[in-house]
């Protein structure tokens, strides 16, 4: 499942902004609460992110509210929130 990793800072909580958003293909999607850890080439260490909340994008291919088609999930966005990891980089912490 294709999902879109939103990163907040501090002070997104007050504001409808994010500090970066990335797109991975998971598995299964991470549930609130649920540690997600980050790393990358050439990076020493990684970043840990707690997800603070799962946001479902669906799709329905028929306006009429009785309709018996059955829809797909677009994207799934993880909002999540910075935590800190034993194999963190610095700049992470």
């Amino acid at each position: 499942m294709r999902v879109q990793l939103v990163i907040l800072t501090d002070q997104d909580h007050d504001e409808n902004t994010f500090a970066h958003g990335l797109e991975f293909d998971l598995p299964e999607i991470p549930r609130t609460g649920e540690c997600v850890v980050l790393s990358r080439p050439g990076q020493a260490g990684s970043s840990s992110f707690i997800v603070r909340a799962v946001h479902w994008n669906l799709k329905h291919p028929d306006s009429n509210p009785n309709a018996h088609g059955v829809g797909e999930a677009v994207m799934v966005t993880l909002e999540c929130e910075f935590a800190i990891g034993p194999y963190d980089q610095e700049e992470h912490k």
